[in-house]
């Protein structure tokens, strides 16, 4: 089978679905014949697949270009990886709905996947509100256009299949974008220079606001109260936005580093932290990143969190509500005062990631959910004719 997977960034780029669609496309590609359209050149050799790099993409033209290529040797799927803002400023995209209906018109037997990575941003405030009216609707659109709906998250599955009553629906998780290379914590202390003797608190990411940071700032201050003396180690760009946020705190900014320093790093760890505004959830990769190196992780659960996750809690991590940093902080107090705790999670969490999360197991959810699609009649009514059985999260 063919498989095509458009996205605008692709590695050596630093975008978290830029590198799920390397792994995703390189672990497929043992199976089937493969090719990845993006706006970036790879690496020299980086790739295990043929990567077409088309300038300029997402812009109208560029995709226009894509399309007339695609259309000359059409794949049998071609898997949309979607987040507004990747094909559009503000979310606005219009050029990529145009596309894949041009796509849909020409190429009747191209079938067409759409990964959802996020739907369309929360109307939290009268800006986001704004920005949600049009996402929505493109949304809508490019579902219509769609022969299978792919959600990273459970929630999200349950909310919108109605959205799309003729069009199957699944929950695929992401994965893991960083390598695990095995280190003991004292030797990855050794190697990144850090403190052998210290209580080291991990936080991996971009420092994104829908990180809870409050959570955080509590269970360290509840620490220092008893007497000990965190360290907290932060792995990512945006080093001023963590110093900002914890001006009181113990703390060392990595910055920035290749996928190998961050698996020193992690696994420098004596407990990560993952607490999020909406709950964690499966397309959150810094978390699993975390349960991939065989940390004690700290999480928190919101309307976001998949039952997956609920039914894995206080086995193969720590999880307390969103709306509770007081429980949070002593919760994290209880990890840090108990080895035995985050040894047994430590242990859980690996064999919980292995099960569910590592890129065979998500390719071979993809090859499932692409087999189950049936092909669509290229007719513009063929979604109100149709009846499809619609895939329920099987992870």
């Amino acid at each position: 089978m063919r498989i095509d997977l458009l996205f605008p960034a692709y590695p050596p780029a630093l975008n978290g679905i830029g590198d799920y669609t390397a792994h995703l496309a390189n672990t497929l590609s043992g199976r089937h014949n493969i090719h990845v359209w993006t706006g970036q050149t790879p690496d020299p050799g980086a790739s295990e697949v043929t990567v077409h790099t088309i300038s300029g993409v997402p812009a109208a033209p560029a995709l226009t270009t894509w399309a007339t290529q695609i259309c000359a040797t059409p794949p049998d799927w071609l898997v949309v990886q979607y987040n507004p803002f990747a094909y559009g400023t503000r979310g606005y995209a219009p050029a990529l709905v145009s596309t894949l209906r041009n796509i849909r018109t020409r190429c009747p037997g191209i079938r067409i996947a759409l990964t959802v990575h996020e739907p369309f941003m929360p109307p939290d405030s009268l800006r986001l509100f704004v920005m949600s009216l049009w996402q929505r609707r493109q949304f809508k659109q490019l579902g219509r256009l769609s022969d299978h709906l792919i959600f990273t998250i459970a929630p999200w599955v349950d909310r919108f299949a109605s959205w799309f009553p003729d069009t199957p629906c699944t929950h695929i998780p992401v994965g893991s974008n960083m390598p695990r290379i095995a280190l003991t914590k004292a030797n990855a202390r050794a190697r990144t220079g850090l403190p052998k003797d210290a209580c080291i608190l991990g936080l991996f990411g971009r420092g994104h606001p829908s990180r809870l940071f409050n959570h955080i700032r509590r269970g360290m201050q509840q620490l220092t109260h008893e007497g000990h003396n965190p360290l907290l180690l932060y792995i990512g760009p945006g080093a001023d936005r963590i110093r900002a946020a914890f001006p009181n705190v113990r703390l060392h900014c990595t910055g920035a580093l290749p996928a190998a320093g961050v698996s020193h790093h992690l696994s420098a760890m004596d407990v990560y932290l993952a607490p999020y505004h909406k709950g964690v959830s499966t397309r959150r990769g810094a978390f699993l990143a975390g349960l991939q190196h065989a940390l004690p992780v700290m999480t928190t659960s919101g309307p976001q969190t998949d039952a997956l996750l609920h039914d894995a809690a206080g086995s193969a991590f720590a999880m307390t509500p969103n709306d509770a940093p007081n429980v949070f902080a002593d919760t994290l107090v209880k990890l840090v005062n108990t080895p035995a705790w985050q040894h047994q999670l430590g242990r859980s969490a690996q064999s919980f990631y292995l099960d569910h999360f590592q890129w065979p197991v998500i390719a071979l959810q993809y090859e499932r959910a692409l087999a189950i699609a049936p092909m669509v009649s290229p007719s513009p009514s063929h979604r109100h004719v149709a009846s499809f059985t619609r895939t329920r999260p099987t992870t």
